[in-house]
């Protein structure tokens, strides 16, 4: 794969831990649709929102605009954002970077592959990008970015922690 396309949830996980260059490093490139920028980056008080603006200056983070085709039905119960990230992972043939479960359900129903920032940084240890994935994990927490124990404890195992 030479992309990665992001939804907004794993977007602002990347910009809290300071890693909105690891997709990228991963992946080649790292795309997100125009309406989920919108969503992490129009309000200057939103977590994340001056490093994600920061990272599409920089080019860490290319902008597309929004591709979500007239028939929407198979995306109807998304957000606007997820499904948007969805149809342009489609169209790009990318990996999908999202962390929401329907959104996730709906990418499989599609055959559109997917990880979420959990397996996103496990694949950035393996890669030897990042050192061990339990403090960053303790630090979404702190931060508020919500993770299911089971998750944690799940990452921590694959990730060898």
């Amino acid at each position: 794969m030479t992309c990665v396309v992001a939804d907004s949830g794993p977007l602002i996980a990347l910009a809290i831990l300071d890693g909105l260059h690891w997709p990228g490093q991963l992946w080649g490139q790292l795309l997100v649709p125009q309406t989920v920028l919108d969503e992490c980056a129009e309000l200057a008080h939103k977590t994340g929102a001056g490093q994600i603006r920061g990272a599409v200056e920089a080019g860490l983070i290319e902008v597309k605009a929004d591709t979500l085709p007239g028939d929407k039905a198979s995306v109807a119960h998304l957000d606007p954002g997820e499904s948007q990230a969805i149809w342009l992972a489609r169209h790009m043939r990318a990996v999908l970077l999202m962390d929401e479960r329907r959104g996730r359900k709906t990418a499989s129903l599609l055959k559109i592959p997917y990880i979420g920032t959990c397996g996103l940084l496990v694949q950035a240890k393996r890669a030897g990008l990042i050192g061990p994935v339990g403090p960053l994990l303790d630090g979404l927490l702190a931060a508020g970015y919500f993770l299911a124990p089971a998750l944690v404890s799940d990452t921590l195992r694959v990730a060898g922690e």
